[in-house]
């Protein structure tokens, strides 16, 4: 999951404020179940998972791919997908709450 340790992403992710609350359980979800930076599941579980409603799991999933920080692949005639997290994105987030947090402490 790129340079930063879960805990770190997962507080980035949590004071992003361009995510809605159960966005960023869909996204939170995503790289818990990852592994090397993909996850296979289908949006109904995913949605079950994040506690989230599936029209919900599939707009934040929509948001996620224009902000290119997922990118899904579908599988034909499957209702699995494969989930692919931008390390990089996620590393984005992660500097953008450290300069938050390093201005917050001054």
């Amino acid at each position: 999951m790129g340079q930063y340790s879960r805990e770190l992403i997962f507080k980035a992710i949590d004071s992003y404020d361009l995510y809605t609350n159960s966005m960023k359980l869909v996204l939170k979800a995503l790289i818990e179940l990852s592994i090397n930076d993909v996850t296979i599941i289908s949006v109904l579980k995913l949605s079950a998972l994040s506690k989230v409603s599936r029209p919900v799991a599939y707009q934040a999933l929509e948001v996620f791919e224009e902000n290119h920080v997922v990118r899904r692949e579908k599988r034909p005639k499957s209702k699995v997908s494969v989930f692919r997290i931008d390390p990089n994105k996620l590393n984005e987030m992660v500097e953008r709450y450290k300069l938050q947090e390093n201005m917050l402490n001054k």
